[in-house]
């Protein structure tokens, strides 16, 4: 109940002062789907000036704002309702998780620093967007791959292969992960042949999400992609003029630095012509400029864990002062969690570190933004968490000797 309040107070405050305000959240384009799937044009959003049918795969959190805006008459202030629940559900699966990380302690102030998060407070009540969603989709899919490490059953099988199609369907970016987690299973076990049959179970259920939505792609495309903006997220980060961001240092979207001709063949195009010519104008980067583009990865992986450059031009000034000092100190006592933790806790540490560090590292080959880490950011607030008891603990030794 305590960590249900702590989450919901501050955030429907934040949503009701807005509201007093007259200030409605910042959309995406996560409304234009909702609304088009209700007017009956399918997913369909207009990028460039040309009529996207697979413009990223956040379908779930899209087909769950249009379910909100058909039961309450549009409403706005519901979906951010909702997004605040999103927001407690999150600190919730971080406390569990925890808890059978570092202990009870551990995990419930994990929980509390998660529910407080700043940047999950911002976009669940400034805008109507995916990211707490985001976030629970990856906590719980790593919740689901712990229970599977530590008790594997064909049940934990398949609950871990669900909740991992819905987080790569809201995070593509996790994609990584699955390949890691049932390479280790096999290295780690003595029955491979158990672990064979419930990597099938596994796959059944990440395909009960994700094979639905790329069938419909294929049918739709000819080819069976996850969404069809994958090369322009691939072009933002390797192009001559890449800072690592969608962003140039002076706040332009990137596109604005390409090409006139690149971007007047860009218009003529139709979506799957856009795709393949975002893709084909990155590759022809990275083939050109190999020891570049390792460069850049190095730099974006930097990026992911610290700051960018262009870092908190979408924010205002002082909360990005506030949260980059928040970090610091998170990221520091994470450090020192991690260090502190004993044997038996490690496989964890392994765990949830893995799932950061790949997420992390493919993102890396795209293009970072601040707001990427915070879909993982939850996931090492327990070390954080581990850590600022530790330095507790140690604070009570030095003066009770």
């Amino acid at each position: 109940m305590t960590l249900a309040l702590l989450a919901l107070l501050p955030r429907l405050c934040l949503v009701g002062f807005r509201l007093l305000q007259g200030q409605p959240p910042d959309l995406y384009e996560y409304d234009d789907l909702a609304r088009n799937l209700l007017a009956g044009k399918g997913y369909l959003y207009f990028h460039y000036g040309t009529p996207y049918l697979g413009f990223h795969s956040s379908f779930p959190y899209v087909f769950l704002t249009a379910f909100i805006y058909r039961l309450t008459g549009f409403s706005q202030t519901a979906v951010l309702m909702v997004q605040c629940l999103m927001g407690a559900a999150l600190a919730f699966v971080i406390r569990s998780l925890g808890i059978r990380i570092v202990g009870k302690q551990g995990g419930g102030f994990a929980g509390t620093l998660t529910a407080l998060h700043p940047g999950l407070l911002y976009y669940d009540t400034h805008k109507l967007h995916p990211l707490s969603f985001d976030a629970l989709a990856v906590a719980c899919a790593t919740l689901a791959l712990w229970q599977l490490f530590t008790a594997p059953s064909l049940r934990r099988f398949a609950a871990a292969g669900f909740l991992s199609g819905l987080a790569l369907l809201e995070r593509g970016t996790f994609i990584p992960v699955i390949p890691v987690c049932v390479a280790v299973l096999f290295w780690k076990s003595e029955n491979k042949r158990a672990v064979f049959r419930g990597t099938l179970v596994f796959f059944v259920g990440l395909s009960f999400l994700t094979a639905p939505w790329i069938l419909r792609n294929n049918r739709i495309f000819g080819v069976p992609v996850l969404m069809t903006t994958i090369g322009e997220h691939l072009w933002r980060g390797n192009n001559p003029n890449a800072t690592g961001t969608s962003l140039t240092r002076e706040g332009m979207p990137m596109i604005q630095t390409a090409d006139p001709r690149f971007q007047e063949q860009l218009n003529s195009l139709h979506e799957m012509g856009q795709m393949r010519l975002f893709l084909d104008a990155g590759r022809r980067y990275i083939a050109e400029h190999p020891g570049r583009f390792v460069k850049n990865i190095v730099k974006r992986v930097f990026y992911f864990f610290w700051f960018s450059p262009t870092a908190g031009a979408l924010y205002p000034a002082w909360a990005f002062v506030v949260y980059r000092a928040y970090y610091a100190a998170m990221l520091l006592f994470a450090g020192w969690g991690m260090a502190s933790l004993h044997r038996q806790q490690r496989m964890g540490l392994f765990l949830v570190g893995g799932v950061w560090l790949c997420v992390g590292l493919m993102q890396s080959f795209f293009y970072v933004e601040t707001r990427h880490r915070w879909g993982v950011e939850g996931l090492m607030l327990i070390f954080s968490a581990a850590g600022i008891l530790r330095f507790y603990e140690l604070g009570k030794t030095s003066t009770n000797p």
